[in-house]
């Protein structure tokens, strides 16, 4: 549905009590979504700044993801009830950055051998804190939504998976050579968010999109595709975020990786998939979306076979390399397809989708944990190989509705 111009511009600003007047900082708002993807990538590089390579307490080391996912879905929902009612607090980064202090400032201080409660307390807050920003990040993109929808969710996208090369660089640099107390240096991201937030908007920014009634929005999780497309989302990112979260124990045991340039590796991952959806997009109009989606599911499960079979570095690097260019297309092409299905844009609606996705990716890992404790290390690419089978399911199940309703495929 197209909206005129003169609707767009007439406030009642009044109608739109969801996302207040003036928005956030477009700056502050890509700060909360770059430190959203530095959360997310920590615990994977903390596992060998830890010593678990060494260890080989899989199953202990799986229980930091547990707590980050217990943590995300806590902060996810008291920020998703309580931004209405306090909003000077919940649609600012206030509440996610001091979590994430929090968090970071007890991993770096409180590392083995002191007692994994510690730990599993600073993972925790990490989840808190990760659950409040994508919150505030899908309320106030509502106030760019209007200008290009898919670019608005791309940006947002490639600059949570730029915080997530940022986590990994700084362990390389810092963390590996002198220990966990260097990341007390992360703080500075937090710190500064909060304070860029406290600034106002530009007066000429475009309103917020007045929102969809609530009993609407539900009735579209009723919608086979708005289920598939959360489906979808959840096994997805769970293919990713577990490999962000083995990935350097994984070449450090099976490769015999140093820990540095294992943690290296995890990095030239998350490079490549930056690459690889910043190309998609100029791909997207330009060939079928499901071959696109399909071929770089079977180049993902190639680059896996590829590790798991590996002994040396460089088809360890040319398997991360392939993994990343198969998982790139897939996200791009998600988003291009949810804001072709929804003509309208409800912050709730979207929060709801990628937070059941996110919570899918922090499961994943913890997955991997326990069963590499009785299979061992090699179920770190075995477990993104089944997800890129069930993606590639839902694919042609999102085909096959698109086909049988007439919508946009």
């Amino acid at each position: 549905m197209i909206v005129p111009t003169a609707v767009i511009e007439a406030p009642p600003v009044a109608a739109t009590p969801e996302i207040p007047s003036p928005a956030m900082p477009a700056k502050s708002l890509l700060g909360a979504v770059f430190l959203l993807g530095t959360l997310l990538s920590l615990p994977g590089i903390l596992l060998p700044v830890w010593g678990y390579h060494r260890l080989e307490a899989f199953e202990l080391a799986s229980y930091h993801f547990l707590a980050m996912a217990l943590g995300f879905l806590i902060g996810n929902t008291v920020s998703t009830l309580a931004c209405s009612r306090y909003p000077g607090l919940f649609l600012k980064p206030l509440f996610g950055a001091f979590f994430s202090i929090a968090g970071i400032a007890m991993l770096a201080l409180l590392p083995p051998p002191y007692p994994v409660a510690w730990q599993l307390a600073g993972a925790l807050c990490l989840g808190v804190s990760a659950g409040s920003l994508l919150v505030i990040a899908f309320h106030h993109i509502g106030a760019f939504h209007r200008f290009n929808s898919p670019a608005v969710f791309q940006l947002t996208g490639l600059v949570a998976l730029t915080g997530a090369l940022a986590a990994p660089l700084a362990a390389a640099w810092l963390a590996i050579p002198t220990g966990s107390l260097s990341l007390l240096a992360l703080i500075a991201l937090p710190a500064a968010v909060a304070v860029g937030s406290l600034g106002k908007a530009r007066p000429g920014a475009l309103p917020a999109t007045p929102p969809l009634p609530f009993a609407k929005a539900i009735e579209d999780f009723r919608n086979p595709a708005t289920i598939l497309l959360a489906l979808l989302l959840f096994f997805q990112m769970g293919n990713e975020i577990a490999l962000l979260g083995w990935l350097p124990v994984f070449l450090i045991q099976r490769v015999g990786m140093s820990p540095t340039v294992a943690v290296y590796g995890m990095a030239a991952f998350v490079l490549v998939l930056l690459a690889g959806r910043t190309a998609s997009q100029a791909m997207r109009e330009r060939a079928r979306r499901n071959r696109i989606l399909l071929g770089g599911l079977s180049l993902s499960v190639l680059g896996c076979l590829m590790l798991l079979s590996t002994n040396n570095a460089f088809g360890a690097f040319l398997g991360l390399s392939l993994a990343g260019i198969g998982f790139s297309p897939v996200f791009p092409m998600v988003l291009a397809l949810m804001t072709k299905r929804f003509p309208y844009y409800h912050a709730g609606v979207m929060n709801a989708i990628f937070a059941t996705g996110l919570l899918g990716g922090l499961l994943a890992p913890f997955s991997v944990g326990v069963i590499a404790g009785k299979l061992g290390i090699g179920i770190a690419m075995a477990l993104p190989i089944a997800g890129s089978l069930l993606v590639a399911v839902l694919v042609l199940l999102l085909w096959m509705e698109s086909r049988l309703t007439g919508s946009t495929p």
